[in-house]
């Protein structure tokens, strides 16, 4: 007979994750099967730039280049940290995703290009920026995830 059993993981002094068990009875002894851990995901952010806005809940989007709807996913609990991608990261605060929506950059509303940045105003500015971090040329007819996210307090 196979049982659920949760326990919890604590892991490096700072993360508390639920662990989800499965127990089977064999001979009147519990043995433990299968153990599967949640996985914890973060939106990163590269340039220092945004340690200011992200902090004073003015940047609530990020614009990726690209479909990544199946690596953002609607309620989805993340991270949001700054740092760079192989090097050391500050956690800044836990959010949820409450939006993953795919649109060409000539689709984004002037609300989302400053929420990206407060400073920009252009879809322009988007492409210039997508530009340095993707190292590409954009056009204004590039795919891109408007990932929507909201600060969770804690």
């Amino acid at each position: 007979m196979k049982t659920p059993h949760t326990a919890h993981l604590f892991i490096v002094g700072r993360v508390n994750l639920p662990i989800q068990t499965e127990m089977q009875e064999d001979s009147g002894r519990m043995w433990k099967t299968k153990a599967t851990v949640p996985s914890m995901y973060a939106l990163n952010f590269y340039s220092d730039l945004y340690l200011d806005v992200l902090r004073a809940n003015r940047k609530t989007l990020t614009i990726r280049l690209g479909d990544k709807r199946s690596k953002y996913q609607d309620g989805e609990i993340v991270w949001i940290t700054i740092g760079q991608r192989f090097g050391r990261r500050q956690k800044l605060f836990a959010a949820v995703i409450d939006r993953a929506e795919v649109k060409t950059i000539s689709e984004l509303s002037r609300r989302e290009i400053e929420r990206e940045n407060p400073e920009f105003r252009s879809h322009e500015d988007v492409i210039a920026l997508l530009g340095r971090i993707y190292n590409d040329q954009i056009s204004p007819e590039h795919l891109v995830t408007v990932v929507h996210f909201s600060p969770i307090d804690e």
